[in-house]
């Protein structure tokens, strides 16, 4: 199995965690770091060290534990098994989610079930590389932003459809007003999901609830469209009857035929008194 003399990142852009694919490294191995990003070594399962943007060579005296094996013979080189890992501390802020299936909700309302779907995007970094690594990345080769919405989906799920339910409930709206508070709905749910992705060493950045929908097949949401509907065309017919539209009253001067102000006693244009 060949030695490697040279570490870098060789992964795609939307990847946050990249394992390097060989452990047999040389003793003079050069690490190379790129901005952005942060490198971290390990043996044996344990962190040894974490290296940031630069170029380093991987020798006993800058990676600590390391063990050498004098004994081998690799044309003056000593091989040693390390992992390293790569994590992209970039900005990700087009990450999408969206519900796999219908949200069932109760519209504080008008009492009835409604099922919502939602969608929108959210914006992480990783702020703490060794816990992300530690608590999420485990095992894999690679962790992207597919996985990442995999392993939180069921977190932010929750969490959307419990503040949803809150907002409405303590702002006392109808669902089908929702669209109407995406901006403080979105806010809301950031706040509630912030301390759960910094738990595992990411910032969340930003959370948008970019659209909520109703199911098309949804009943309970046709009836309740066309009760307002009724309802609004009801609300109409009593306006026009109780409070008919006031039809301004036209005088004209007998004498000249001109019309008159309102009020005057005698025509503007003739002098001659108006008769009422």
């Amino acid at each position: 199995m060949p030695i490697i003399d040279f570490v870098k990142y060789n992964g795609a852009p939307d990847v946050l965690a990249w394992k390097y694919p060989n452990e047999n490294i040389s003793s003079y191995a050069q690490l190379i770091v790129s901005d952005c990003q942060e490198a971290i070594v390990l043996k044996d399962g344990q962190i040894l060290n974490t290296y940031t943007a630069g170029r380093y060579v991987l020798e006993s005296y800058n990676v600590p534990l390391v063990n050498r094996f004098m004994a081998l013979p690799f044309g003056g080189k000593t091989p040693f098994s390390l992992e390293v890992w790569f994590v992209n501390k970039l900005y990700a802020l087009d990450i999408k989610w969206g519900t796999a299936t219908p949200i069932l909700l109760q519209d504080p309302k008008y009492g009835i079930m409604l099922h919502l779907r939602a969608f929108g995007q959210f914006g992480i970094r990783i702020a703490h590389s060794e816990t992300f690594l530690r608590k999420l990345v485990g095992t894999l080769s690679r962790f992207d932003h597919t996985t990442l919405t995999e392993y939180f989906r069921g977190m932010y799920i929750a969490k959307v459809k419990e503040c949803i339910a809150s907002y409405v409930l303590q702002h006392t709206l109808s669902a089908l007003e929702l669209n109407a508070h995406l901006d403080r709905i979105s806010q809301f749910i950031k706040e509630q999901l912030f301390p759960d992705f910094q738990d595992f060493g990411i910032e969340l950045l930003n959370f948008y609830v970019n659209d909520i929908s109703f199911a098309s097949q949804d009943s309970s949401m046709k009836s309740l469209q066309l009760a307002l509907a009724k309802r609004a065309e009801q609300q109409i017919l009593h306006s026009a009857t109780v409070c008919p539209e006031a039809v301004p009253t036209v005088t004209y001067c007998t004498a000249c035929g001109q019309v008159a102000a309102p009020s005057a006693s005698f025509c503007s244009a003739c002098g001659q008194k108006i008769l009422e």
